[in-house]
């Protein structure tokens, strides 16, 4: 079976330092799970904060283009499947949107 997106959320902000990312539908141990985090803000990274029981996959951006963007990534247990949300903080307010998404048909021994 092909890599897919089984579901996602969004949010996003206006001049803010948290964003609240609600957790897709539909999640099940063994999905991975990605959060995208975006913000404008015009400094050099690191921008955003780590999260807890995610590994970063990495943060680009800088000031000359004046936006930041974040990927943060797990496989999902048990204690994922239920309801629930993450929240993304930043070093510095500004506008922020962001992204959680659960792929399916990944493998969970190599899933990035």
């Amino acid at each position: 079976m092909a890599v897919g997106i089984g579901a996602f959320t969004s949010n996003s902000i206006l001049n803010g330092t948290s964003l609240t990312l609600t957790r897709p539908t539909g999640i099940v141990a063994g999905d991975v799970l990605l959060i995208l985090a975006t913000n404008e803000d015009n400094a050099d990274p690191p921008q955003f904060n780590a999260l807890t029981d995610r590994a970063p996959y990495g943060e680009w951006g800088d000031s000359t283009p004046d936006v930041h963007v974040a990927i943060y990534w797990k496989v999902a247990t048990v204690a994922d499947e239920s309801a629930g949300s993450e929240v993304v903080t930043a070093d510095t307010s500004n506008d922020m949107a962001g992204w959680f998404i659960r792929l399916i048909n990944v493998d969970p021994d190599q899933p990035i």
